[in-house]
């Protein structure tokens, strides 16, 4: 048996979610059949990075999965998934690595971007891309709420209900808002995040960037931790999982592709 680290890009707009699913199209659930067709053995050890819900896209998911096949070399691998998983999916690397690698949890943390288009006009190009925000946003009132955020705290005032963690306590190790022309990208990188954290604090940074909520919001909802005190949860469209951090030295990589 060998494990393989695979480096992965989705568009997440056909798909409910990444986890699998009965009856319905995932992104795990694509990316398992297409290895059962490519390898002829069932799939029994597949882990992914993280998390995401239906809609949310992907730059640089990361999975690990073990193959009892053992004439499959990488290019094969790589090659034969991206010729099965077109268009909505792509394998932008495979490396072969010990059994020490585990996707999910030898994270040490995870990187998100939330991409808004700020204009009147709705989206044509960016649809299903970007979240659409017409009113006119201050970045610079944003940017000193979102610093606010930074480092370990408790979260509860931004997850859902449907949330599952033990603990709302997490820490954000840097959250930047980069404005390029009508195009507003929002970069979070955190330990761990909890269910629509992200989408929740992006759309807490837009209300109050238009006005509908005032400066000293985010000082206040750390401290009250009530979700019902806070802003609206963006749609899961302008949602990228960008990347994800592991421990130098924790696994060895024999080949990559």
């Amino acid at each position: 048996m060998r494990r393989f680290k695979l480096l992965l890009e989705f568009d997440g707009t056909p798909f409910h979610g990444l986890q699998k699913q009965d009856g319905l199209p995932t992104v795990q659930g694509e990316i398992e059949r297409a290895l059962k067709t490519l390898a002829n053995e069932e799939i029994t050890s597949f882990e992914m990075a993280g998390r995401t819900d239906a809609g949310v896209h992907a730059r640089g998911m990361v999975c690990h999965v073990d193959l009892h096949n053992d004439r499959l070399q990488l290019i094969n691998i790589k090659d034969g998934l991206n010729c099965l998983l077109r268009p909505h999916i792509a394998v932008r690397e495979v490396a072969h690595v010990d059994e020490k690698f585990q996707a999910r949890f030898a994270a040490t943390a995870r990187r998100y971007n939330y991409k808004i288009l700020n204009r009147r006009a709705h989206a044509a190009l960016e649809d299903n891309r970007a979240a659409h925000i017409k009113y006119p946003l201050d970045i610079d009132l944003m940017r000193k709420e979102a610093a606010v955020l930074v480092g370990r705290h408790d979260f509860s005032a931004f997850r859902s209900n449907e949330c599952q963690a033990k603990s709302p306590v997490t820490e954000i190790l840097h959250l930047n808002i980069v404005q390029e022309g009508e195009l507003i990208t929002i970069d979070i990188k955190g330990v761990a995040f909890l269910h629509n954290m992200v989408r929740i604090i992006v759309g807490t940074l837009v209300d109050i960037g238009r006005g509908a909520m005032p400066a000293g919001t985010m000082k206040a909802l750390l401290a009250s931790k009530q979700r019902t005190d806070g802003g609206r949860t963006m749609p899961p469209c302008g949602l990228y999982f960008m990347d994800v951090d592991y421990p130098e030295n924790l696994f060895t990589v024999f080949e990559t592709c």
